[in-house]
């Protein structure tokens, strides 16, 4: 079992090598990872704008124009779109990656040294 799918494009270590914690071990070009940072970017942008509109809302809803059921609703829908982003954050924390240092779509992704796993099945799968 590897943390994400996708192929090895580069190895920054060697066979029987030790390494050290966060030190790179391969760089990963996955699908899985480009269509995550996509997600999360996105998802971020679109929190800023429905944040705006809740706040918006919020403001309209204490001088009586809006109904206290439209400004749930848009609290929902924020509430919501924050857990997808907070889903996304730990997964990509899981991974050994800085969700704060993600503002763009990437495919790739350099292997620090939580993917030990990786190697381990490789190797043990390629000795046979």
């Amino acid at each position: 079992m590897t943390l994400l799918d996708g192929r090895i494009k580069e190895y920054f270590v060697k066979v029987g090598e030790k390494i050290e914690k966060g030190q790179k071990i391969a760089l990963i070009e996955s699908i899985e990872l480009s269509e995550m940072t996509s997600e999360y970017v996105s998802l971020k942008r679109q929190y800023v704008s429905l944040n705006q509109n809740y706040n918006a809302n919020k403001k309209l809803y204490k001088k009586g124009i809006v109904s206290l059921e439209t400004l749930n609703t848009v609290s929902i829908q924020r509430n919501e779109m924050l857990a997808k982003i907070e889903t996304l954050k730990s997964q990509l924390k899981t991974l050994g990656l800085n969700p704060k240092n993600i503002n763009s779509t990437s495919s790739k992704y350099i292997c620090m040294h939580i993917v030990m796993e990786l190697y381990l099945n490789y190797f043990s799968q390629n000795k046979q």
